[in-house]
């Protein structure tokens, strides 16, 4: 199973990288998109990243059989000031022994939105972002108890329309491809508190990995988003 220490060694990592990228600029841009990064007012995007680590680790990942998607809206609403809007579908299983739990399935749609400010002097390369989140899960999964004497007791749950809200704070980096292309590099952290729900979650999709958690659910993450900028 993919150990918790390297994962957030790893988070570690992107985070020194990002903060690097920051401090030093951004120098390999032609000079008519460094001069005018904001000719480009709207843009439309789509998560590139989540859906590879799964893939390529398989059972070492925490979050197996996954399917992500995340749509993204970004507006300007003036100068240095974005309005962002995200809408999510995480669906995957956990197969991993977790105390009596044998196997746990899960689903779920969530929605993000919220503003961000340009923190690189009105260069347009760096963000730092402020959002309310919406969260709704379905839980599927079996109860395994062993037992010596009458044998082991065995029941499947189902938990549907676990809502949960919260907020999430980001530290963006853009990469302007071309005049039209942009790469976004997302950096964020989540705090989630679910409504109601009798099972622990291991994963809460909108949020991410979440070990011995259970009412309120905090976990943090690094993805990569590619935009197409409207006008």
């Amino acid at each position: 199973m993919y150990s918790s220490k390297r994962f957030f060694g790893i988070a570690r990592l992107l985070v020194l990288s990002l903060a690097a990228h920051f401090c030093l600029g951004q120098g390999t841009l032609p000079d008519t998109l460094s001069a005018k990064p904001f000719r480009r007012d709207a843009s439309i995007g789509l998560d590139v990243f989540k859906n590879i680590p799964p893939l390529l680790l398989g059972k070492r990942y925490y979050l197996q059989e996954a399917f992500i998607v995340e749509a993204i809206t970004r507006h300007r609403t003036h100068r240095g000031h974005y309005a962002q809007f995200l809408v999510g579908y995480t669906q995957g299983a956990i197969l991993e022994r977790l105390n009596h739990i044998a196997r746990q399935e899960l689903h779920g749609w969530y929605l993000k939105g919220g503003t961000e400010w340009d923190i690189t002097g009105q260069r347009g390369y760096g963000y730092f972002g402020v959002a309310g989140v919406v969260a709704s899960v379905t839980n599927r999964g079996t109860y395994h108890f062993p037992g010596r004497t009458f044998g082991d007791y065995v029941a499947d749950y189902d938990e549907r329309n676990n809502l949960g809200f919260g907020a999430e704070l980001s530290l963006t980096r853009n990469f302007y491809l071309s005049d039209r292309w942009l790469l976004r590099w997302v950096f964020r952290g989540t705090l989630v508190f679910r409504m109601a729900g009798d099972v622990q979650p291991y994963y809460y999709p909108g949020v991410g990995y979440a070990p011995n958690q259970y009412n309120s659910i905090l976990s943090g993450g690094s993805t990569l988003q590619l935009h197409y900028r409207l006008r």
